[in-house]
C-alpha cells in the first residue's frame, strides 16, 4: 500500500495507531474498515484496499494494537475489546467518518458498544468456546491460545519462527503471495516482536474482558441491528465454518451468508 497514505493517531487512551487511510471518491461512498488478525499487519489486506479503492470507496486499515506501527503495551489488561473498540473510533474521529463496513471479533465488540459507527458488519467466554468446539468438531479447535497466553509464548514463538526461517524450513508458499511480498511480512512479524500479539490471547483466556462487558456491553446489545454479511471459509480448520454460523445467525438478523 502507499506508505504515503499511512497516519498515526494517538487514542484517547494513549496508544499511538498507525492506520493507512484512502478516502472515499465521494461523500455518498461509504468506507471500509479492514481489521486483520494475528499474526498480520495491515498489508495484509493490500489487494483488497486497492481493489475497493479504485471502485471510489473508501478504506480505513489499521495495525491494530501490538503490531506493525501501533503501540505495543506489554499489559494484558490494554487488550480488551471494548477499549480497543474505542481505539477504533478515535481513527475514525480523526478522518471524520460517521459510519464504515466490515468485520471480525473487535468489530463486533465496536457494533455492539458503537452500533451508530457501522453501516453493515461483514464478520466470550474462553471455557465455553472450548466445549463447543469439542462437540461441534470433536477437539479443542482453541486449545492453542491457553499455550499463545502464557509468558513463555512469545519468546519460544520468536526464537522457533527466526529458526524456521534462518533454516529456509518453509512450506510452498501461496501463489497470490510473491518472494519479495512474503519476505516483508517475515520482518513485519518478527521485528515488532510477539508479545503484543500474544496478549489478545491472553486477554481472552484471562476472561479481562468480563469486567467491561457486564457493564458496557449489556445481553440486549448483543444483537447485531446492521446488515451482515458472512463468508464461510470451507478450508479453514479453525475457524470452522459450521460454528462461525451458528453464532451469528444467533445475533445478526440481517444475515447474509456465502459458502
Amino acid at each position: 500500500m502507499n506508505p504515503n497514505q499511512y497516519k498515526t493517531v494517538v487514542s484517547r487512551r494513549g496508544h499511538a495507531y498507525s492506520y493507512h487511510f484512502s478516502p472515499a471518491s465521494s461523500p455518498k461512498q461509504p468506507t471500509i474498515l479492514f481489521l486483520h488478525g494475528f499474526p498480520s499487519t495491515s498489508h495484509d489486506w493490500e489487494k483488497q484496499v486497492n481493489h475497493f479503492s479504485a471502485q471510489g470507496f473508501g478504506t480505513i486499515t489499521p495495525d491494530l494494537l501490538g503490531y506493525g506501527g501501533t503501540s505495543k503495551p506489554t499489559d494484558p489488561a490494554e487488550y480488551t475489546l471494548i477499549p480497543m473498540a474505542g481505539d477504533l473510533v478515535d481513527i475514525l474521529d480523526a478522518e471524520g467518518v460517521p459510519e464504515v463496513s466490515w468485520g471480525c471479533m473487535l468489530a463486533s465488540r465496536l457494533v455492539n458498544t458503537f452500533p451508530e459507527r457501522l453501516r453493515a458488519l461483514v464478520d466470550f467466554d474462553y471455557e465455553n468456546l472450548l466445549k463447543t468446539m469439542n462437540e461441534f468438531a470433536g477437539n479443542d479447535v482453541f486449545g492453542y491460545w491457553e499455550y499463545f497466553a502464557s509468558p513463555k509464548a512469545p519468546g519460544e514463538i520468536e526464537a522457533n519462527a527466526k529458526e524456521w526461517i534462518r533454516n529456509n524450513r518453509k512450506a510452498p508458499a501461496p501463489g497470490y503471495l510473491p518472494p519479495a511480498e512474503l519476505a516483508k511480512h517475515k520482518n513485519r512479524l518478527l521485528d515488532g516482536g510477539l508479545v503484543g500479539p500474544c496478549n489478545w490471547f491472553n486477554a481472552r483466556v484471562r476472561h479481562l474482558d468480563m469486567k467491561n462487558e457486564s457493564s458496557e456491553c449489556p445481553e440486549e446489545r448483543y444483537i447485531v441491528p446492521v446488515p451482515t454479511f458472512f463468508g464461510a471459509t470451507l478450508q479453514d480448520y479453525v475457524c470452522l465454518p459450521q460454528i462461525g454460523k451458528r453464532w451469528t445467525e444467533q445475533y445478526a438478523g440481517k444475515l447474509t451468508v456465502k459458502d
